[in-house]
């Protein structure tokens, strides 16, 4: 792995001279559903450090990992505070990729840096997926503790974590505070937190439970002479799901806090507006959607609306970390990364939730600010979840203990930034059900800078898009002769990456080729149909 330079990172020009709401609140018996940011001008107003500075791998910045759950990229509209405290403050990347679109593959591709063929989680539950799956001695939270961090997490982990596997005192290896929620993870009130063993049930809603004890847990940690790494794991904007089957079904609206409730009462899903939304030529379209109904749009848009007002308690959230990150004198040597786990449909293709290989569901937000990143760049370069725990390592100077596909995120500034690559990134969806499914997997493919390829293992139905020429992924090009070098060279790509391992999982590639030319050929002009 490169031991080149990491590109510093800018202050988080996260400078608000705000009251802080954590300097009020207690431990973990937070009560309330108060706005866990206040409603003042949070303008960002300059940096205290100088910029362009850049620190060598190891020299160990402060990291506060954010990440909310089901989010997708177009939402981040509805975050204000977050996109003018870190958008404006640092880089915003257009194409960050969730290549298993699903929560605990997710989740374990952000702490492992490996794909789940390596990591061995490909579902949320079964034989290969939750947190039963998943080797948390080996995970990048415990390679930060060996390079002298203190490492926190509050929020939700993994799918199936109950707090019977945590180990020494009650908390999990690699972190040394400890505060997942167990119980009742997807109803916002009601929940239950784990507090390094203290088992307790906030009164908080959960956003602001979460945010409330990140800030403390940034006053506690900076005080010490040492670096520290925090995961910040919102549960919104998730759909809330039946206490009894938090494992699937999980489509109804988020619970909104009471104060967002009337929150943009006349907001129309986005989604609507696109031409995948409740596609009617769905003939080339995998079997399960051709059998779908149409979508109701009143249900998309109370959805939406729902999703909103939960994200409005996420922005809240993040401000009152970056207000505990600026009262605790910490905020010139941190990284804040801001991102969702994977995306969501909400009526595209006849679909709403996640998992399959549309846009839709892998595209996802990344903001970072801090150290010596540019303001307010937005920057086209590939990145995906399995780049994010190099990332960390590099800039904290640690060691990973397993061998990582993922590759540390240098970030590109000036003219290069708007360059698009053309990295072949694998994605894929694991199965529980082993009796329909043996491989433990529903389908794999790839992604590029252009094309979606995509094969189902049971029955061996291929979909193959050309996003530079439908966007919007309406017409499959399977089976489209034009296109069959095209999909051949896409099928022999998803073979290797399905059985690769570390360096292996990141090959040199040239650009794949235009439809009807055998050589790279990325300028080709449009394509006409027939």
């Amino acid at each position: 792995m490169s031991r080149r330079l990491y590109v510093g990172l800018l202050v988080v020009a996260l400078l608000i001279g705000l009251p802080m709401a954590v300097n009020a609140l207690g431990g973990p018996e937070l009560a309330g559903t108060e706005p866990a940011g206040s409603g003042a001008d949070t303008t960002a107003v300059g940096t205290t450090g100088a910029p362009g500075t850049t620190y060598e791998p190891g020299s160990q910045p402060n990291i506060v990992f954010i990440s909310a759950d089901d989010m997708t990229l177009d939402e981040m509209r509805y975050l204000p505070r977050v996109k003018r405290l870190l958008g404006q403050a640092g880089v915003t990347f257009t194409d960050f990729t969730a290549p298993q679109p699903l929560c605990c593959p997710s989740r374990a591709q952000q702490l492992t840096g490996q794909y789940a063929q390596n990591n061995g989680v490909r579902a949320n539950s079964g034989r290969y997926g939750g947190y039963d799956a998943f080797k948390p001695e080996t995970a990048m939270p415990v390679w930060l503790q060996q390079a002298g961090y203190h490492t926190a997490m509050v929020g939700k982990y993994l799918n199936g974590y109950k707090g019977r596997d945590a180990k020494e005192g009650g908390v999990e290896v690699g972190w040394d505070h400890w505060d997942p929620t167990i119980k009742a993870i997807y109803q916002y009130l009601g929940y239950g937190q784990y507090n390094n063993g203290d088992r307790f049930r906030p009164q908080a809603y959960h956003t602001d439970y979460v945010a409330r004890r990140s800030a403390r847990l940034i006053e506690e940690m900076a005080a010490e002479d040492t670096p520290f790494f925090l995961w910040t794991s919102f549960v919104g904007p998730h759909g809330r799901c039946p206490v009894r089957a938090e494992a699937g079904g999980c489509r109804f609206p988020p619970v909104v806090a009471r104060r967002h409730r009337t929150l943009h009462p006349d907001l129309v899903a986005r989604a609507r507006a696109k031409p995948s939304f409740n596609e009617k030529a769905m003939d080339d379209k995998p079997g399960f959607l051709r059998r779908r109904p149409m979508i109701p749009t009143k249900r998309i848009d109370t959805l939406q609306r729902a999703r909103a007002g939960a994200l409005a308690a996420v922005d809240e959230g993040v401000e009152t970390i970056v207000q505990a990150l600026r009262a605790s004198g910490s905020a010139d040597n941190t990284l804040v990364v801001f991102t969702s786990d994977n995306g969501y449909l909400m009526g595209e293709h006849r679909y709403q939730g996640k998992i399959l290989g549309y846009e839709e569901a892998i595209r996802v937000p990344l903001v970072m600010a801090g150290l010596g990143l540019p303001q307010g760049v937005q920057n086209a370069q590939t990145a995906a979840m399995i780049d994010l725990a190099p990332t960390f390592a590099e800039l904290a100077g640690a060691t990973p203990l397993i061998e990582v596909d993922g590759a540390p995120i240098h970030v590109r500034t000036g003219p290069e930034a708007a360059e698009v690559d053309d990295r072949t990134l694998l994605i894929q969806a694991g199965a529980s059900n082993l009796k329909k499914f043996p491989t433990g997997w529903w389908f794999r493919g790839v992604r590029t800078s252009r094309y979606t390829y995509v094969r189902y293992e049971r029955d061996g139905f291929v979909e193959l898009y050309d996003r530079d020429r439908d966007p919007f992924q309406l017409r499959n090009r399977a089976d489209d002769p034009r296109y069959r070098e095209v999909r051949t060279e896409l099928a022999k790509r998803a073979f290797v990456l399905t059985q690769c391992n570390g360096s292996d999982c990141r090959p040199d590639l040239a650009p794949v080729m235009s439809p009807q030319q055998r050589g790279p050929a990325p300028g080709a002009g449009p394509l006409a149909d027939p």
